[in-house]
């Protein structure tokens, strides 16, 4: 007879949905002790004096205690035969466990590694607020080039005197004279950015921060709007995307393992929003704009309907985000982010480690012209060479007769390619040769 396995004989007297649900649970806590013991394994490794990153901070963390406190760790630390570090990382851990207790009470059971309803209805406050906004959210980032357009557009409302064509840079003059140096697209392109950086560069710097701040609400609330909330609510038992209007959520206790990089988010998600300074005032120009161009109306009104609309829609639009700054600000205060995930990594000095770049219009801007005047280069370099070698014929041919062809005839009502006719494609050049015999010899 088959020996039946442990997970067989568990389930024998369940229906096929409990199995399945069984199944999935006891999966879902093989995967966290894996995950626990990469963590774990990778910090022996590592250990406390090697050349990680880690056991420099907790070396530095130690040298900055008192007297009295790196004592008693050298006390126990001879008492317990342990490292010194690894006592050090032991009391950091403890004090930051009675810390999370205390900042927010509840929202975690450390016996079971779990984060409580409590926590996910903090999260689910926030949740609403970011619904309110994110049609302009998505418009900006999700739609295809949006971002790019609105940067040109905030910069271009305050130069005067605005440059976006090849010809706006080097007349076709300007071009000839450049390609009769070496005749190559380089020469080109690197005289046009010549051009382009000091053009670029002489755009007030006020002008520059000014277009930067009006699209900092939607840069720096960004983590929090796009934040992963269906998926981060599943493991809550909760599906967000059926949730009928006015109705309370319910909750379920998570795994905690299983949802640190969706703390990690929110903890990204608070610390940008720190970038911006309360109260929040957005640019009502850009709000308007945006208004406009993101259309969330299927059905335009006419007149002073729409006119109501519009300005209905801009206020709720101001003070949302207004609302969603100060929710973020109180949330991040509230909820101990970075505790929990210090605690549960078992990191006492673990921080955030992404880079947070500022909105850089200047730099983009130039990328932006340069991508498309190069390509316009490109488009035109035969035109441009065309041309040159026009005026270089011109000048050879300046102080003679020019003689046309005396038995050839030009009919342009004549479509060759559409009636199957040869045409001959070699009269200029002819013609040229034509006029330097009878000229030259």
């Amino acid at each position: 007879m088959i020996e039946k396995t442990i997970f067989e004989k568990l389930s024998g007297e369940l229906d096929d949905q409990d199995r399945e649900a069984l199944y999935q649970n006891l999966r879902r806590g093989v995967v966290a002790s894996e995950a626990e013991t990469r963590e774990d394994t990778g910090r022996d490794k590592a250990g406390p004096g090697g050349d990680s990153g880690e056991s420099k901070m907790v070396q530095k963390a130690l040298a900055r205690e008192s007297f009295f406190a790196r004592a008693w760790i050298w006390l126990l630390a001879r008492l317990t035969v342990q490292k010194e570090e690894s006592i050090f990382i032991t009391q950091k851990l403890k004090q930051l466990r009675r810390d999370i207790s205390q900042k927010a009470p509840g929202i975690t059971v450390f016996e079971m590694r779990q984060l409580t309803p409590a926590f996910a209805k903090e999260v689910f406050s926030l949740f609403r607020f970011c619904a309110m906004v994110k049609p302009y959210f998505d418009y900006i980032w999700l739609g295809p080039g949006k971002f790019e357009e609105l940067v040109v557009y905030l910069l271009t409302q305050k130069i005067s005197l605005k440059k976006e064509k090849l010809d706006d840079f080097l007349s076709m003059e300007d071009l000839v004279a450049i390609f009769s140096r070496g005749g190559q697209k380089d020469t080109l392109k690197k005289e046009l950015l010549s051009r382009l950086t000091g053009y670029v560069e002489s755009i007030p710097d006020a002008d520059v921060a000014e277009a930067e701040a009006a699209l900092e609400p939607f840069y720096y609330l960004r983590e929090a709007v796009q934040f992963p909330f269906a998926g981060f609510f599943q493991f809550f038992g909760y599906d967000c995307r059926n949730q009928a209007i006015g109705e309370e959520p319910g909750f379920q206790n998570a795994s905690v393992m299983l949802l640190l990089r969706f703390v990690e988010k929110l903890c990204i998600a608070g610390e940008m929003n720190e970038f911006l300074t309360p109260p929040l005032e957005p640019n009502e120009g850009f709000l308007r704009c945006l208004i406009k161009r993101q259309g969330s109306s299927p059905v335009q009104a006419a007149g002073e309907e729409e006119n109501i609309k519009n300005e209905e829609e801009f206020k709720a639009l101001r003070e949302n985000l207004q609302e969603l700054n100060r929710r973020i600000a109180k949330f991040y205060k509230k909820l101990p982010l970075l505790d929990i995930l210090r605690f549960y990594k078992r990191e006492p000095f673990f921080v955030v480690t992404r880079k947070i770049p500022g909105l850089h219009f200047r730099d983009f801007y130039f990328m932006n012209l340069k991508n498309s005047l190069v390509k316009e280069v490109e488009t035109r370099f035969t035109e441009i060479r065309i041309e040159y070698l026009q005026h270089e014929l011109d000048k050879f041919f300046a102080q003679t007769d020019k003689y046309a062809l005396e038995y050839y005839r030009n009919y342009s009502s004549i479509d060759y390619e559409k009636t199957g006719a040869p045409f001959f494609k070699y009269i200029q050049s002819i013609n040229l040769l034509y006029n330097y015999i009878r000229n030259f010899l």
